[in-house]
């Protein structure tokens, strides 16, 4: 026992100088002003998280049309609870602890589920209310194509697409008539590397099996945008119909509701987007070097010619003729014969 100045003694820790002072033991804190440990701080955070993703089942697997409103309260509210009584197992309860460790949790919970809710909610449930998805007879901008029984009529679709800064484009019929066979269903591998598709513009057939193969070690997701029937590609605008989730390293599967112009893009990396014009007839081909194309075999009549590039859609009427070539051009806003019937 020592005195301290007071003439008071308090204990004196055995083989102490006799000149070192008395400090006293403080119950050490590993989040400031919360009351609790480090790790019991991360339990608390982890808990709450999966209670955002598991709650009324799992994210990954809501419908499109599902609200979200009960997996986020439950999700925050659940962590007064548990902080109450992480406390109070800690003899550590107090309403100032209670509130900073709620706070706390809190805020790391925004960001985490922020970044979970975009990468795994699907279609409309990223919507403040629910949307029934479009109904294909409206959404579907080819239908129907049927090949000829016999034989028909053709000829032939030259042109060139002169777009300025814009080297890459399809061109394609809208709604033909009866005409040749198309192929029979491929199957179609789209991949991301390096915070980009390698394929950024592809024709599909409607009935092609679709997959994305994720290169990198970073989490992406596959927003899919529809666009309407005359509109333009612009993937921000397009009405999103579906939304995967694609691991590092994975690969998911990808159903397309039909033929259309469709946009693919990362919400999570606004740059990485894709365009794929998906057809249920043969009357579609990428053009080629200097933007020629050309559409053999085509049925004779009246026509619409349409061309996708990545951030344009131009449409234009021509007639072809049994046995004849007709050539155009596509510009910028339009479609221009520049020779034919």
């Amino acid at each position: 026992m020592v005195a301290n100045g007071r003439g008071v003694t308090v204990p004196h820790a055995a083989g102490a100088a006799d000149n070192e002072p008395f400090t006293p033991q403080v119950e050490a804190e590993g989040i400031p002003g919360t009351g609790l440990w480090a790790s019991t701080w991360a339990l608390l955070l982890s808990i709450s998280v999966l209670v955002f993703m598991f709650w009324g089942g799992p994210l990954w697997t809501a419908p499109r049309t599902a609200s979200h409103v009960g997996r986020f309260v439950v999700s925050y509210l659940v962590v007064v609870p548990l902080a109450v009584a992480l406390l109070l197992a800690r003899k550590r309860l107090s309403w100032v602890r209670v509130l900073t460790a709620t706070g706390t949790v809190w805020a790391s919970k925004l960001v985490v589920t922020s970044a979970l809710y975009l990468a795994f909610a699907h279609g409309t449930a990223r919507e403040f209310a629910a949307v029934a998805p479009p109904s294909p007879s409206r959404a579907l901008e080819n239908t129907g194509y049927q090949p000829a029984r016999a034989g028909f009529a053709s000829g032939e679709i030259r042109g060139s697409v002169d777009w300025a800064g814009d080297g890459e484009a399809i061109v394609y019929l809208e709604a033909p008539p009866p005409g040749k066979r198309p192929a029979p269903p491929a199957e179609v591998r789209l991949a991301v590397e390096h915070g980009q598709y390698i394929q950024p513009l592809l024709l599909v057939a409607a009935g092609d099996e679709l997959s994305i193969r994720n290169g990198e070690r970073t989490l992406h997701t596959v927003h899919v945008g529809q666009a309407t029937p005359g509109g333009g590609t612009d993937a921000s605008s397009n009405r999103g119909i579906a939304n995967h989730p694609l691991a590092s390293l994975g690969t998911t599967s990808l159903a397309l509701p039909g033929p259309g112009v469709f946009t693919l893009r990362c919400d999570l990396h606004p740059e990485e987007q894709a365009t794929l014009v998906a057809l249920d007839h043969p009357y579609g081909v990428p053009v080629g070097e200097g933007g020629a194309f050309t559409l053999s075999e085509v049925p004779a009549g009246d026509l619409v010619v349409v061309a996708v590039g990545r951030q344009r859609r131009v449409r234009g009427a021509v007639r072809v003729d049994g046995g004849k070539i007709t050539h155009v051009t596509v510009e910028d806003t339009r479609i221009q014969i520049t020779s034919g019937p």
